[in-house]
């Protein structure tokens, strides 16, 4: 298992509106506060769903960035 952490402070988006953009995706992520938002990988994830998350996640990020 690994955990991934997201800090969210300064950005536009608060982590249940990532969280919410993510599972709309097939994405899902855990909003643990306004700004924190965690990710976590086990052994039934596989390389598809990283490079799922590699190609989605940068692009609501960069939104974020523009808002």
């Amino acid at each position: 298992t690994n955990i991934v952490g997201l800090d969210l402070t300064g950005l536009s988006i608060s982590a249940a509106e990532l969280s919410a953009q993510l599972k709309d995706n097939g994405i899902l992520g855990s909003a643990l506060g306004p700004t924190y938002l965690r990710l976590v990988t086990h052994m039934d994830v596989t390389e598809s769903d990283i490079s799922t998350v590699n190609q989605i996640l940068p692009g609501l990020l960069k939104r974020s960035f523009m808002a």
